[in-house]
């Protein structure tokens, strides 16, 4: 029996016993396909993790913000058109909406069509789960064990039909284990497959809230790596149909995963580098690229129906800002930030930058690690990037068999191969279940409301709350793991500490989703705004205010460059002069004693948080500065003046 290379390195030679193409020879191993079978450990542990799956489908509670693991939400419309697919064997949606409902408003034309901003991959991904709940249900309601209006409305048929992201999300795992295999120990790959199923959201979007399209995009993206790295160097046309129908269900499911066809874009045109190969590659890419394409085809006839066009964005123009991408708040924020919910996806990918490097799964992680800083980029720049009430980075759920790549990757020395040491097994079981614990405990908290939907806040409680510490006091100096090194960097360019950043990244002011009121108003008492500078909250007169102790920095967070002009709310001891930097090129207030409104130039500030800083002069007789409050405004967009109130003279 031949060996196989396992090692992350490949083989440092090629022996002159083995021919070209062995497993074991350099030249070949980047493109050999991995083997299929996954050993009886491997299932064992997959057939685990489904039952719990299952367990926690099953027991998760019935209320207003999961209902049980009925559709609701994004995914009633998701629901609807599975349900349109297989009883009414049309897309018109009416009839559909006026049983199910339709939270969103989407509009209802006369002739049945209706508005559906979601795509078709998803209800495919459920036609078979459907079709055994509605068979399930209609056999219960005429054996006399239930009634059910056999239409596939009743609770019992969506229960049954979300069964679906179950099977889903845990085929996802099976197709990532079998790649990561071709070239990682079982140990490796078994852990990796735990952290994925666990530390990532997608346990979350398999049980807790399958209604929405995320098992679903973990599939086709699984899918799709898998029939691309296993079917050897070449695309030929037998190999490219299977290549391009899981393509086209990756679009169907969520259109931004079109990013992950760039591995068999490559293969082909690798393929056809070659001459001897030329024409079989060229043979393959024009059955992937057709069979994509056709799998396009019912999505681009419905929006027509629907919108008018093929081709479009169903949310609107404007859903999309494609020049303010806020990607790093994607990765740190704690508005469902991928690394601030998930810090142990940090370490994966850690881990494909390794991969990428240097060993024998070098052109998968260079592939993967692409396709992951191009979906990256994508959700940054959709205006709401933080998608909605959302577990974590739900957008970046089609990634798992990315981080599964750089788990495998980082583990596989210390579990299966040449560093593999008890001393360093017991440091990574200790670092997994630290993982596995904060991931769990957050989980929780999101599910019973301790953590808020939606919105920046402090995650060091929950991180208090998990390993029975008291690390809210450290967590504010140092910042929660999971938004190293975005904290640091902001305590460097602000003073505040690094535990502030997941109050003050994430906001929106002044023309944020939804809000189009044009003015703000930045309470110093508020620690969202106030980073650094400012002393205890206290009253003065008839405001609360804050001493400004030498220099102040406020943040001014925006979602793309706006013009704005300001005003302060200052009050001074005795005549003093305050410098304004970061507003513009600067402006000097000359303060009177007392309080006065003093007005800013109108500027175009930059997209994300940005810093102004008010600076007073220092000393022993230097006077008190106070601050109560900035407000920020579009030109023309003054409330107050507005109103016709009267202010204080500006300076």
């Amino acid at each position: 029996m031949v060996p196989r290379c396992t090692g992350l390195r490949g083989c440092t030679a090629a022996p002159p016993w083995r021919a070209p193409g062995d497993p074991c020879d350099n030249r070949r191993i980047a493109s050999l396909p991995p083997p299929r079978r996954l050993g009886p450990g491997l299932w064992l542990l997959l057939g685990f993790l489904g039952v719990l799956a299952l367990l926690a489908f099953a027991l998760q509670p019935d209320d207003r913000f999961t209902q049980g693991g009925r559709p609701h939400g994004d995914g009633l419309y998701h629901y609807a058109q599975v349900r349109s697919l297989v009883l009414d064997g049309d897309l018109r949606l009416a009839d559909d909406y006026a049983r199910l409902g339709n939270p969103h408003h989407q509009p209802v034309r006369a002739d049945g069509w209706a508005g559906n901003h979601f795509t078709l991959g998803t209800a495919l991904v459920w036609v078979p789960s459907f079709v055994v709940a509605h068979a399930v249900s209609r056999l219960g309601d005429a054996a006399g064990w239930w009634e059910d209006p056999g239409d596939g409305s009743s609770p019992r048929c969506q229960r049954l039909t979300m069964l679906g992201s179950v099977v889903a999300a845990w085929l996802a795992l099976v197709l990532m284990a079998r790649v990561l295999r071709g070239w990682l120990g079982p140990r490796a790959v078994g852990l990796a497959v735990v952290l994925a199923a666990v530390a990532t959201p997608l346990g979350w979007y398999a049980t807790q809230q399958p209604s929405w399209s995320h098992a679903a995009s973990a599939l086709a993206v699984a899918g799709l790596v898998h029939a691309t790295a296993t079917g050897g160097p070449q695309l030929g046309a037998h190999r490219g149909w299977r290549v391009g129908a899981w393509l086209g269900l990756v679009v169907l499911v969520r259109p931004q995963d079109l990013v992950f066809g760039l591995g068999p874009l490559w293969l082909a045109l690798r393929s056809a580098s070659r001459p001897a190969s030329r024409r079989e590659a060229v043979r393959g890419l024009a059955v992937m690229l057709a069979v994509a394409l056709l799998c396009l085809v019912p999505q681009a006839w419905v929006w027509q129906q629907t919108y008018g066009s093929p081709w479009l964005v169903p949310q609107g123009p404007e859903f999309m800002r494609w020049g303010s991408s806020q990607w790093d708040l994607v990765l740190w924020s704690s508005r469902g930030g991928l690394l601030a919910w998930s810090p142990a996806v940090g370490l994966a990918l850690v881990g494909v930058a390794a991969a990428a490097r240097r060993g024998p799964a070098r052109g998968l992680a260079r592939w993967l690690g692409a396709a992951f800083l191009l979906e990256l980029y994508l959700c940054g720049a959709v205006d709401d990037w933080w998608g909605g009430w959302a577990f974590g980075a739900r957008r970046l759920v089609s990634a798992t068999v990315v981080f599964g790549l750089g788990w495998a990757t980082l583990l596989h020395p210390w579990l299966d191969g040449e560093r593999r040491r008890r001393s360093a097994s017991l440091l990574v079981a200790a670092l997994s279940l630290g993982s596995l614990r904060l991931s769990l405990q957050m989980q929780g908290d999101y599910l019973y409301g301790r953590l808020r939907r939606g919105v920046p806040q402090s995650l060091a409680p929950a991180w208090s709350r998990a390993f029975g510490l008291p690390l809210d006091g450290v967590l504010e100096a140092t910042g929660t793991p999971g938004s190293w090194p975005a904290s640091w960097w902001l305590a460097l360019r602000s003073g505040a500490p690094p535990g502030r950043y997941d109050l003050a990244e994430g906001w929106a002011l002044v023309r944020s989703r939804g809000d189009a009121k044009g003015y703000e108003r930045l309470w110093a008492e508020d620690p969202r705004w106030a980073l650094s500078g400012l002393g205890p909250v206290h009253a003065r007169g008839e405001h609360r205010a804050r001493t400004i102790e030498g220099r102040a920095v406020i943040g001014v967070p925006l979602r793309i460059p706006l013009r704005l002009e300001g005003r302060l709310r200052l009050h001074a001891s005795a005549p003093v002069t305050v410098r304004v930097q970061g507003w513009g090129e600067g402006t000097e207030l000359l303060l009177r004693p007392g309080w006065h409104d003093h007005a800013l130039p109108s500027v175009v500030m930059p997209d994300g948080l940005g810093l102004v800083e008010l600076v007073v002069a220092q000393g022993s007789d230097a006077p008190v500065v106070e601050l109560a409050w900035l407000d920020v405004f579009e030109p023309g967009r003054d409330p107050m003046a507005e109103r016709g109130a009267t202010d204080p003279e500006p300076s």
